[in-house]
């Protein structure tokens, strides 16, 4: 399975060109365990004001470049969006760590947060395969 495509806007695109290598990484290989349905990436970067209006408050998505975090949307996908982006992301927290030194951290996090369901892909410099 794999997605039908992986859609970015015009700055989503640039920004995606400027994240960490692992992180793209990660999200071409969760787009070859996608269902055949698009892709849609939101926000990599976020100045301050865009950070607020939609609740941010770890900053991770004002850091960069390179950038350290994407969102993905699950609203397009079938059934039950929160179900859909916990799976996703249980899927992509088996194969890889976000910290050896921090295992409660995890590289997709899908508890409902900001604007509603979606999982958001984050790296740190130790983030990896697992063992």
């Amino acid at each position: 399975m794999s997605a039908a495509s992986v859609s970015f806007t015009p700055r989503g695109l640039r920004e995606f060109l400027q994240c960490d290598p692992k992180l793209q990484g990660i999200l071409l290989w969760l787009a070859s365990q996608w269902p055949p349905i698009e892709m849609v990436v939101g926000s990599i970067y976020r100045n301050l004001e865009e950070e607020a209006a939609v609740g941010g408050v770890s900053g991770i998505h004002t850091a960069g470049p390179p950038y350290r975090a994407i969102d993905v949307h699950v609203s397009n996908l079938p059934g039950d969006h929160q179900i859909a982006a916990d799976a996703a992301g249980a899927l992509v927290n088996s194969k890889y760590a976000y910290d050896p030194m921090r295992p409660a951290k995890v590289v997709a996090y899908t508890k409902n947060h900001g604007t509603g369901p979606h999982i958001h892909l984050q790296v740190h410099a130790g983030t990896g395969w697992k063992v």
